[in-house]
């Protein structure tokens, strides 16, 4: 996954403004994840994700302006690079209570409630499509019962649709949980899934 560079921008609402600015002018699909990313956020009290890399999708719910903003990863530093600054000053300008944690996914101090949660299953276990889909799904496991209302999952397409395979499987034994949107156009793809 490569950086985007976001040095130039002062604050978090012009990073998002400019989102992705090596991919200007962003195709459709990808303009629509970042709008359902914002819409699922806007319904939603706290919302977290897992793989934030430099925050450019926490971002996105941030802007939203939930009270609760969580981002996990196991490596901040492209976070720390250009990001932390932004955040931690938009957080404080909104009264948002925000919490960036160095951990797995799998760890423990990731647990928690929350509205949302954004997977991005690309920032999982590069380039190891079976590690990738076994460690989704104890992520599915380990926290669908602390999610009310939406899990949204970047990158379904990768490893020719395996990611998004898997989730409806997974789906088909967890009837709590309904498709809400997909997308399966451009490179990578997404899917929100409902608590009904």
């Amino acid at each position: 996954m490569k950086a985007s560079d976001y040095s130039s921008f002062k604050t978090l609402e012009e990073c998002v403004e400019n989102i992705y600015p090596e991919l200007h002018p962003l195709d459709p699909w990808t303009a629509r994840r970042n709008e359902a990313l914002k819409e699922c956020a806007a319904q939603s009290n706290t919302v977290k994700e897992f793989g934030i890399f430099q925050g450019s999708a926490l971002a996105i719910m941030a802007s939203a302006k939930p009270k609760n903003v969580i981002g996990l990863d196991i490596n901040l530093s492209s976070y720390h690079k250009t990001m932390s600054t932004k955040f931690e000053d938009f957080a404080f300008r909104h009264n948002i209570n925000l919490q960036i944690k160095k951990c797995s996914s799998l760890d423990l101090a990731s647990m928690g409630q929350c509205d949302t949660l954004h997977i991005d299953s690309h920032a999982t276990v590069k380039g190891n499509a079976a590690a990738t889909v076994k460690n989704l799904l104890r992520e599915l496991e380990m926290h669908n019962a602390s999610v009310s209302k939406y899990i949204m999952f970047h990158d379904i397409l990768q490893n020719n649709n395996a990611i998004g395979n898997n989730i409806k499987k997974w789906l088909k034994s967890n009837s709590s949980w309904k498709i809400k949107e997909e997308e399966t156009r451009g490179k990578c793809g997404f899917m929100v899934i409902e608590k009904k």
